[in-house]
């Protein structure tokens, strides 16, 4: 598949050239993750942008019952910024430890990858297909499971 696509590109001229061994295990790497087509729930702007929203929402709502006793305590104490703010305060810090945890997911799927690329090409795609959909259901079923076992 690489090896393909690098004699294609020296037969038309290109100067680009995979000079290493390490040149080519990259360019196989990025073969593999090319071939995982599943990319439905993987925009950064759901990922990381509309499904915090969901647990920041809770925590914030939990938030604003404990600390100002109601939904929009805060809002009638120090008005619509003050609150405005403390939303978008919640929801950064959910998305930044979303973000973290979707790294270390990445780390995963990427180890498994590389590990399985030692099998052949075959089983390096069908690994991380199958890795990523487990970190796409570990990601966006555990979240909530979590945050909602945690409620009182």
């Amino acid at each position: 598949m690489v090896t393909a696509f690098a004699a294609m590109l020296e037969a038309a001229g290109s100067p680009a050239r995979l000079a290493t061994p390490a040149d080519l295990r990259i360019a196989t790497l990025a073969a593999i993750r090319a071939a995982d087509g599943s990319r439905r729930f993987d925009h950064a702007w759901f990922r990381f942008g509309l499904f915090p929203l969901l647990p920041a929402l809770i925590a914030f709502r939990l938030h604003q019952i404990i600390v100002f006793g109601g939904a929009c305590g805060e809002w009638m104490t120090f008005g619509a910024r003050a609150w405005l703010t403390g939303l978008a305060i919640w929801w950064a810090a959910w998305a930044i430890g979303l973000m973290l945890f979707a790294a270390a997911l990445r780390l995963v799927i990427e180890g498994l990858t590389l590990a399985a690329s030692r099998q052949g090409i075959a089983a390096a795609v069908h690994a991380r297909t199958m890795a990523s959909r487990m970190a796409r259901i570990v990601y966006f079923t555990l979240v909530p499971v979590v945050l909602i076992a945690s409620l009182p």
